[in-house]
């Protein structure tokens, strides 16, 4: 009933907070956004109806309401700065099983509210924050693509299945989840559904990165791992008649090719590559490592990237200075009559740990 006597005592009108201390809002991953510093009119009267309307889902006859509650109170609290609104949005997110976010924005509401608060209502806040507490897992989730949606669904050995989504962006997101069987879909366009199922338990730390691009093809000619070991048929290039054009061989075209190809490679890695490095550093905290926040997975990923951007840059390097060399030995001179430039030359592309790449074999 506890939610219920907070609604009831918020309908008298909104506390009003202007200033928000920087180091809460670093730990604050999850509770609203800070609010507006200097709200209008407009912007109270929006909050004052969005309050209502919270409270009005909250004393629904037919049973609470906290799923319809808890954007009314997060927009009142965002508009208005309400301290009230934030206690009750609280409330809701850990009706939802937002036990990360309602942690913080009980926190948070006690920072804020300091001395003003009421005796036994301090005492309610606190003895719910301490059981969320107790109970709360931490999962950190991270990705190789920068917008990704996940839907998680926790299934409870009694009572209804529980649904919440979040939005993954570039940086990590560190999430605190209710205790419980979690299957945990991450969603991004024009990539199948990855999908984890973990048990998470009371006091975890867990971390887990979804990988869409393993195995998608690297370069334009859409190399992978099925083509290792795998090599070209070998045919025999067309003989080149002598002409006074001084036109190329074919082997300057075809290693040419290769050091498009991997110049290609090499700068989509390397910008992949710079990217998790700038996520792996904003995860990297002190508040981070405090919490005992596992990020091995992302520094392994990061080097992982660094060593095939090196090697997609090797390869493209020695392709372009074979490519100089064949361009400068074979200009200024006309090839034999009916001779063939180039003999039983071969293709092969390669995948490994390493990296990925080609090789070019020819008889001049």
């Amino acid at each position: 009933m506890r939610a219920v006597r907070v609604c009831v005592r918020l309908v008298a009108g909104l506390a009003f907070a202007s200033s928000f201390a920087v180091a809460a809002e670093a730990r604050a991953q999850h509770c609203a956004a800070p609010p507006k510093a200097t709200p209008s009119a407009a912007d109270m009267e929006t909050a004052k109806k969005s309050m209502a309307g919270g409270v009005t889902f909250m004393q629904d006859a037919e049973g609470v309401r906290y799923e319809e509650a808890y954007p009314q109170f997060k927009r009142a609290y965002q508009l208005s700065g309400s301290l009230n609104a934030l206690e009750n949005m609280a409330v809701c997110a850990s009706k939802l099983e937002l036990d990360g976010e309602a942690i913080e924005c009980f926190r948070r509401y006690l920072e804020k509210k300091g001395s003003d608060i009421a005796p036994d209502d301090k005492l309610q806040v606190e003895s719910d924050l301490r059981t969320l507490e107790a109970g709360v897992a931490y999962v950190t989730i991270s990705s190789d693509l920068p917008a990704v949606t996940l839907q998680d669904t926790r299934t409870p050995r009694r009572g209804a299945v529980v649904r919440n989504s979040y939005k993954l962006g570039s940086d990590a997101l560190r999430l605190g989840l209710h205790p419980g069987e979690h299957l945990i879909v991450a969603s991004a366009n024009g990539h199948p559904d990855q999908k984890w199922t973990v048990e998470v338990k009371s006091g975890d730390k867990l971390s887990k990165e979804f990988l869409f691009d393993v195995g998608k093809p690297v370069t334009a000619e859409g190399f992978t791992d099925a083509d290792a070991g795998k090599t070209a048929t070998t045919e025999k290039a067309p003989e080149v008649a002598s002409t006074s054009s001084g036109g190329l061989p074919t082997s300057v075209w075809v290693v040419g090719g290769i050091t498009v190809a991997s110049g290609i490679g090499w700068g989509v890695t390397g910008a992949l590559a710079l990217s998790k490095k700038s996520a792996y550093d904003d995860a990297n905290t002190p508040e981070n490592a405090a919490a005992g926040v596992d990020l091995a997975a992302q520094q392994a990923t990061v080097k992982t990237l660094n060593l095939v951007a090196d090697v997609m840059m090797g390869v493209t390097a020695a392709s372009a200075i074979t490519t100089l060399v064949l361009g400068l030995t074979s200009s200024g001179s006309s090839p034999p009559p009916k001779a063939a430039l180039v003999h039983d030359w071969t293709l092969t592309p390669y995948a490994s740990g390493a990296g990925v790449g080609a090789l070019a074999v020819g008889r001049f």
